[in-house]
């Protein structure tokens, strides 16, 4: 009624109440995309819980370590107002700067490529040499405890037993 009175009455109708806003064939239409939508959330949840892809996992706490970071930082009314600024500005000024924007984009994700390749290649040589070390350590290691664990071995058969079942002692020909 408040507006009413300012713009007259030809101008502001009165509301159609009750009528039907939402049909079974809209809701039936979307509802498939939706179940599909709502399993594959239901799955990344899982992956990230029960650590079934430790990368997705890491990419997870990553996210909420970056959302916490920039909570500390900023109001929520701050950011909830950015994200809305940014709804309805963002389109607009990709439109105008369309080509710009692609370009700077292949630009980036360019460089990334590179320097995930880059990064990638430091980690195969770095896992190779982890590998090496990993493997002459495990025989010091395994060498050192069969000699000093033979003398208790001897000692009790049922230890002796599990020790050769895991692999820490070599088997000896009775």
């Amino acid at each position: 009624k408040l507006a009413v009175g300012f713009v007259g009455p030809d101008f502001v109708k009165k509301p159609e109440l009750g009528k039907q806003y939402i049909s079974r064939a809209l809701v039936e239409s979307k509802l498939d995309a939706f179940i599909q939508h709502g399993n594959k959330a239901i799955d990344e949840i899982k992956k990230a819980v029960y650590c079934v892809d430790n990368s997705a996992t890491i990419r997870y706490i990553g996210i909420a370590f970056a959302l916490i970071i920039v909570g500390r930082l900023f109001s929520d009314m701050l950011l909830l107002y950015l994200v809305f600024l940014a709804a309805f500005i963002g389109p607009i000024v990709y439109e105008k700067n369309q080509k710009e924007i692609d370009a700077k984009i292949a630009e980036g994700r360019q460089l990334a490529d590179a320097k995930l390749a880059e990064g990638r290649k430091m980690a195969d040589a770095k896992y190779g040499e982890f590998k090496k070390v990993a493997a002459e350590k495990t025989e010091v290691y395994r060498a050192q405890l069969s000699e000093k664990a033979t003398p208790y071995l001897e000692k009790n058969a049922a230890a002796r037993g599990i020790a050769e079942k895991v692999g820490l002692t070599p088997k000896k020909a009775q």
